[in-house]
This record gives C-alpha cells, sequence and structure tokens, in this order.
C-alpha cells in the first residue's frame, strides 16, 4: 500500500509541476493558449532584451513592480529550456537557416521568399515566438512576460501579458498588445 502512495505522490508533483521552476509555471500559464493548440510554432532558445523605451507604451493597469522586474531581468538573452510540445525550440541560428532556405515550391502572395523558405524548412511551424524571462512584483503575486510572435511579412504583433497567482496558481490577468502588424 506505502508503494502505491510514493508513485501516486510522484504522479501529483510532476502533474502539478511542483519541480518546475516558478519561471517554467509563467511561460505555460502565458502561453497555453500556444500550448494547447493543434498547431505547432517554433519558440527562440534566448529570451529577448527589453530596455524601458520596450515599455513605454505599457498603461498604469500593469503592476510597475513586475515591469521594472521585467527591464531588469532582461537586459540581456537568457537560455530558456522545453516548455511545452507545441513549441519547437530553435536557435536564431536555425531560424536564420530557415529564412535563408530558397523554396522549391511556389508560394502565396501574401509570402515573400524568406518566409516561404522558412515555412518549407520547418513545415510543422505556423510561426516564431519570441519570449521574455518574467518579472515578478515584491511579494511574487503578480508576473509580466514580453511575447512577440510573427507569423508572415505583415502577420504578426507583442504584448505584455500579466500574470497573477491565485491560490498558488499562475493566471492570466491581463494582455496589453503593445504593436500589430
Amino acid at each position: 500500500m506505502s508503494k502505491m502512495w510514493v508513485v501516486f505522490f510522484l504522479l501529483l508533483c510532476v502533474y502539478t509541476n511542483v519541480y518546475a521552476s516558478e519561471n517554467n509555471v509563467v511561460f505555460l500559464a502565458a502561453l497555453k493558449g500556444y500550448c494547447t493548440s493543434s498547431d505547432k510554432n517554433v519558440l527562440q532558445n534566448k529570451s529577448v532584451t527589453i530596455t524601458k523605451d520596450d515599455l513605454k507604451n505599457s498603461t498604469a493597469t500593469l503592476n510597475s513592480e513586475a515591469i521594472i522586474s521585467l527591464s531588469v531581468q532582461n537586459q540581456e538573452p537568457q537560455k530558456l529550456e522545453f516548455i511545452c510540445e507545441q513549441l519547437i525550440v530553435l536557435s536564431e541560428e536555425e531560424i536564420d537557416l530557415g529564412f535563408k532556405n530558397k523554396p522549391l515550391k511556389k508560394y502565396p502572395r501574401y509570402l515573400n521568399e524568406k518566409w516561404a523558405g522558412f515555412f518549407e524548412k520547418y513545415s510543422e511551424a505556423h510561426g516564431i515566438l519570441k519570449v521574455s524571462m518574467p518579472g515578478y512584483s515584491s511579494d511574487r503575486k503578480y508576473a509580466v512576460i514580453y511575447i512577440t510572435s510573427a507569423c508572415g511579412p505583415l502577420c504578426g504583433n507583442s504584448s505584455l501579458i500579466q500574470l497573477k497567482k491565485l491560490a498558488g496558481v499562475w493566471v492570466v490577468e491581463k494582455t496589453e498588445e503593445q504593436t500589430r502588424s
């Protein structure tokens, strides 16, 4: 009977991300739509750098401590690990190889040759995501993450996502769009 409890406890720990870092749990919550989609996307394996100028469009509705922490945490790119099955983690060099790939097939008018080459090389991908490391409020109740997505020459956006920790679980509280093309 005691072995069954040990197995149950280990499965519960894995399931509830007890062993995952808080950053990974925040990533999972912020990227839930991407991780539960049937579509796959490429995720750059290094976080984006952020300056205070990048955040000048953020409004007072976001937690100011988390915004400041976001700019401090993202002055240098940091390595990103596996987040979920739907995100194909690639280096910047591997992503660039896709854009240098010459497409063999005729491509739709809305794509240029670079994007057509990327989608031909990474045929299961629907776009590219780049994310920041999370910034946290001092009480660790709020986190903010910056995300950019691109899916073609005139297809993409960037957003700040604020999460709130409720009963020990990170949930998206609000999304503030920064740019759209």
